[in-house]
């Protein structure tokens, strides 16, 4: 059985620029990211860019 993941990539933009990525990752038999997920990483990923 393949061990596929879920995974959410979300870039760490200033001034246009990408300055890291945000990248979460577990395996589908753990937990599937849903949209909330997506909209949580994205957030945390403008906190962590305003810290830069």
């Amino acid at each position: 059985i393949p061990n596929f993941k879920s995974v959410i990539a979300v870039p760490m933009l200033k001034n246009g620029e990408v300055k890291g990525i945000t990248y979460l990752s577990t395996s589908l038999g753990h937990k599937e990211f849903d949209f909330n997920a997506l909209n949580l990483t994205k957030n945390y990923a403008g906190i962590f860019t305003s810290l830069l």
